[in-house]
């Protein structure tokens, strides 16, 4: 590019002249304006999210100690699968409970059931029966309540119900899908307010936009959206409009828009924000390749292809942005302009 402005020549103040040389080396060409059906769109800033079914935030159901922990955050497991091994006295304590209660249980029932027979031939005080049916009572809660802890805990009834006791408990996974943040480490002593783990299924990842009220009418279902991660202009994705919500927010007077992506969506991540634009009605209009385009102080300009490397600049107005093609306003379609190279040519000026 040095040599470009070294050697250039420069007959109006708006206009470049380069050698064939020169042109060569800064890979200037030209093409005609376009016309293409571009969409007129709304533009909205979001983040990516799941569904609250999709996300699981994992906690110990008693006091433990992590004995075991099986997976990284990033890893991908299946339900079912065992993500850390929990050890605990209490665990134990809560199996003796439940089988010491379940020996009661069974003696108050058939002692109730003695009781109720003597007390249907008169046999006995109605006093007797009446206790008997209270202490048959409070056991039969007294099992139940302690077989749903044991249950939580995933451990077997039916072989506890044989007498085998169990000393580890597994933390599986509720569901298949990713970790997404491991928070505890061998030995660690843990509670259950404490979260051990997080993970997530992105089967059904949306964008979740939201849209300034006054322009949340012209949203409908099924319209086509494309958006990019904030810092990452590069990459497009396209989604379309699934629901649009009821209320408005009104510290942000916005409506959330509820997007679901298309395509590959394995690199989106929980948390990241984006932005995006709803598209609109779709119609004809000039278009310039976005290289096209140099920006200076806010303004924008292109260069006119006048023939024999002569490049005029010219100011012009531009709209939506759409696939690496701008919309250009107040212009004759049928001149030359300069495609790829602009940049080197605004350098030479």
């Amino acid at each position: 590019m040095q040599d470009i402005m070294q050697a250039k020549l420069i007959t109006k103040e708006n206009t470049v002249i380069l050698s064939a040389e020169q042109a060569k080396m800064a890979g200037i060409k030209s093409g005609k304006i376009l016309q293409k059906n571009i969409a007129k769109s709304i533009k909205a800033n979001g983040i990516i999210d799941v569904p609250p079914k999709n996300i699981a935030q994992i906690h110990a159901f008693m006091d433990a100690f992590v004995k075991t922990v099986k997976v990284h955050e990033g890893e991908k497991v299946k339900k079912g699968q065992v993500m850390a091994v929990l050890v605990h006295p209490g665990f134990i304590h809560l199996q003796e409970d439940y089988l010491k209660t379940l020996g009661q249980f069974s003696f108050a029932k058939k002692e109730y059931e003695r009781q109720k027979k003597l007390s249907a031939g008169q046999a006995t005080a109605l006093k007797n029966f009446q206790e008997a049916e209270e202490r048959y009572i409070t056991a039969r809660s007294e099992v139940a309540g302690l077989e749903a802890k044991v249950k939580m805990l995933g451990i077997d009834l039916s072989a506890l119900k044989k007498g085998t006791i169990v000393e580890e408990i597994y933390m599986r996974a509720p569901f298949t899908g990713a970790i997404s943040a491991v928070d505890i480490n061998l030995g660690q002593h843990i509670t259950a307010q404490d979260q051990a783990i997080e993970m997530v299924n992105k089967t059904h990842v949306h964008v979740e936009l939201g849209v300034f009220s006054r322009d949340i009418l012209k949203i409908k279902e099924g319209q086509k959206v494309t958006f990019t991660v904030n810092g990452n202009d590069e990459t497009v994705f396209e989604g379309e409009v699934f629901l649009i919500g009821e209320t408005v927010d009104e510290k942000s007077n916005t409506v959330n828009v509820h997007v679901h992506p298309l395509g590959d969506v394995s690199k989106l991540k929980l948390g990241m924000y984006i932005s995006a634009e709803i598209l609109q009605d779709t119609a004809m209009q000039h278009v310039v390749p976005e290289l096209a385009v140099v920006k200076d102080e806010g303004k924008k300009y292109i260069f006119i292809d006048k023939g024999n490397f002569s490049y005029e600049i010219l100011p012009v107005k531009t709209g939506i942005a759409q696939h690496g093609f701008l919309t250009v306003t107040g212009i004759s379609n049928d001149i030359n302009i300069v495609t790829e190279g602009a940049n080197y040519l605004w350098a030479a000026r």
